[in-house]
């Protein structure tokens, strides 16, 4: 894991991605937005992915697998973006 202040990313102030990048261009940490997002996920600063098997409710019990693969399936047969909301 890298370390945010190795990056630079330790001043304190409210980061978005959009600053990192500029950032992280001007210190030759990256150069596009998918490795910014890559530096950032690898120093902890973003929060992990979300997908079918990591999905809970709203008394934190798993989603029926079942269920949400049956309907991710009908999302993407619409050639549809299935995102997941945390």
């Amino acid at each position: 894991m890298i370390a945010a202040d190795n990056l630079g990313l330790d001043r304190e102030q409210v980061w978005d991605i959009e600053q990192a990048l500029t950032h992280l261009r001007a210190t030759g940490g990256a150069n596009t937005k998918r490795t910014a997002e890559r530096r950032l996920h690898d120093a902890g600063l973003l929060p992990p992915e979300l997908g079918i098997d990591t999905v809970c409710d709203e008394q934190d019990r798993p989603a029926n697998p079942v269920v949400l693969n049956a309907f991710a399936n009908r999302v993407r047969s619409k050639r549809k973006l299935l995102l997941f909301r945390n």
